[in-house]
């Protein structure tokens, strides 16, 4: 004996694109959102350093502040939906960071799922090889918030392999160095310099081989010590 029915609805074109358009432009607003936040995390922390709060009481942005600016804050975009689904998604920041204040972890900001960098297994150190362990848990946050950046100014990011960039000289020689040796010393051409420039350099020739010619945007880069 049946005793419901079940129906799955799928939009047509038109509504899909809708839709999508709405849930992009409510990821922007709670990415905007989560930074003032942070922004002013950071604020107090300065305050409490130098010890500047008014009876010692840190001031924090509230749902109802962002909420209450939200009329006049409105993008032209952002006046195309409507004005409890933008609230809605600043509801979802709030309770993320009650959820924060109660032991959970912090909020993150949030990246369209179709567009987002290839993740890459993080497990030894990347980029340019500094020595600190906490990258290897930065990294991943660091890819996420750029590729929202990138993403918001109608940009687009590479991946660069940092495979073997702290052991190899500009011209292309091998020059094995343990962590300790923080001074890139080239035997093939001569190149004396710190090794995380050498390794920035490396990287990014790198980047610059994988992006087409007619996109590219050249820096000068100094490649002599600047002390």
């Amino acid at each position: 004996m049946n005793k419901a029915y079940t129906f799955r609805i799928y939009p047509n074109r038109n509504q899909e694109t809708k839709l999508n358009r709405t849930l992009s432009i409510c990821r922007h607003l709670y990415n905007d959102a989560l930074e003032e936040r942070r922004r002013q995390a950071e604020l107090n922390r300065i305050r409490r350093e130098f010890q500047v709060f008014p009876w010692e009481k840190p001031e924090w942005i509230s749902y109802e502040d962002q909420q209450n600016a939200l009329p006049d804050s409105k993008t032209p975009l952002q006046k195309q939906v409507h004005s409890q689904v933008l609230q809605n998604a600043l509801k979802r920041l709030d309770r993320s960071f009650q959820n924060f204040f109660k032991g959970f972890g912090y909020p993150r900001f949030t990246v369209d799922i179709d567009k987002k960098v290839e993740k890459v297994p993080i497990k030894t150190r990347t980029g340019i090889d500094v020595g600190l362990e906490s990258l290897l848990t930065l990294s991943s946050g660091l890819i996420r918030f750029t590729n929202y950046k990138a993403e918001y100014a109608g940009k687009w990011i590479e991946l660069v392999d940092p495979y073997w960039t702290s052991q190899t000289c500009l011209c292309g020689a091998d020059v094995p160095k343990d962590l300790s040796i923080r001074i890139h010393i080239c035997h093939e051409c001569g190149l004396i310099l710190n090794r995380d420039h050498v390794s920035a350099i490396i990287i990014e020739n790198r980047g610059t081989r994988s992006v087409p010619m007619d996109c590219r945007e050249f820096t000068p880069v100094e490649t002599k010590p600047l002390l």
